[in-house]
C-alpha cells in the first residue's frame, strides 16, 4: 500500500508540472490527467463452509447499496491505450433480514438479523484499451484493486438485542486486514478542451479470504458505477 501510494503521489506531481500532450515519449504521444469520481456499489459475499453459515445464517440475504468515490491519475498513450492509478473509499459486505430461527440449545423461536460490512481504502491499477479522440473516449478496462481494511461492522441481533461476539450463539470473527480483487469494466466520456466528464461501470471480484478464523472461504464481490470529472494537462 505504501509503494502504491508513493507511486500515485509521484505521478500526480508529474501531472501538475510542465507536461503537455505535445511531448513525445519514444515517438508516441502521451497525456496526463487527474480525475475525481463518485457513485454507488452493490456488493455481496461468496462463501462456503462455516464462513457461509456465519455470513448467511438465514436465506433472507440483502445486498447493500453503498457509496463509492475517489480520484485517479491517468496517462493516455497514443489514441488507443491508457493506464491509471487511483485511490478510492469503498464498502463491501452483505446483510440478512429479520428471520425467525431456532438455536440448538433452545426450543423456542427467536428472531435473527445480521450485518457484515467492511470499509476499505483501495488503490486500483487499471490498464485501458479502446479509442480516445479529441471530443470523446471509450475504454474497456481491467486491473487489480489492492485494499486496506479501515473499519468493519459485524453484528448479530437476536430478539432485538446485539449478541456478544464469541458467545454460544455468535462466533467471534477476525477480518483480514488486506484484500486484493480483480476489476473488469468499461468507461466512456466526453471532452471539452482541458475538461472531461465520464462514467464507469465495473465488476469487482475478490481473491483473498475475508477471514481465516472459521473454516471455509469467503470473498467480496461487487458491481460499481460512477460518474466523474477529468482535467487534462
Amino acid at each position: 500500500m505504501k509503494t502504491s501510494f508513493s507511486f500515485f503521489v509521484i505521478v500526480c506531481a508529474l501531472g501538475v508540472g510542465p507536461v503537455r500532450s505535445e511531448i513525445l515519449a519514444g515517438g508516441i504521444p502521451f497525456q496526463l490527467s487527474l480525475a475525481v469520481s463518485a457513485g454507488a456499489s452493490q456488493s455481496h459475499i461468496e462463501a462456503d463452509g462455516l464462513l457461509k453459515s456465519y455470513f448467511e445464517p438465514t436465506g433472507t440475504i440483502q445486498h447493500p447499496l453503498a457509496g463509492a468515490g475517489g480520484l485517479d491519475c491517468e496517462m493516455r498513450i497514443g489514441k488507443f491505450a491508457a493506464v491509471s492509478l487511483g485511490m478510492k473509499y469503498e464498502y463491501r459486505g452483505e446483510n440478512t433480514g429479520i428471520t425467525t430461527v431456532q438455536f440448538n440449545d433452545d426450543i423456542f423461536d427467536h428472531t435473527l438479523q445480521t450485518t457484515a460490512g467492511f470499509y476499505y481504502l483501495s488503490t486500483p491499477l487499471l490498464l485501458k484499451g479502446g479509442y480516445c479522440g479529441k471530443s470523446a473516449w471509450v475504454f474497456v478496462r481491467a486491473g487489480l484493486n489492492m485494499s486496506l481494511l479501515v473499519g468493519d461492522a459485524l453484528s448479530w441481533v437476536i430478539d432485538g438485542q446485539p449478541a456478544t461476539p464469541g458467545s454460544d450463539r455468535m462466533p467471534s470473527l477476525s477480518i483480514s486486514q488486506y484484500d486484493c480483487s480483480g476489476i473488469i469494466g468499461c468507461e466512456a466520456g466526453l471532452r471539452f478542451g482541458h475538461h472531461g466528464v465520464f462514467f464507469t461501470v465495473d465488476y469487482i471480484h475478490g481473491f483473498y479470504n475475508i477471514s481465516y478464523t472459521l473454516g471455509g472461504w469467503a470473498t467480496n464481490v461487487a458491481y460499481e458505477g460512477c460518474v466523474g470529472y477529468r482535467y487534462f494537462f
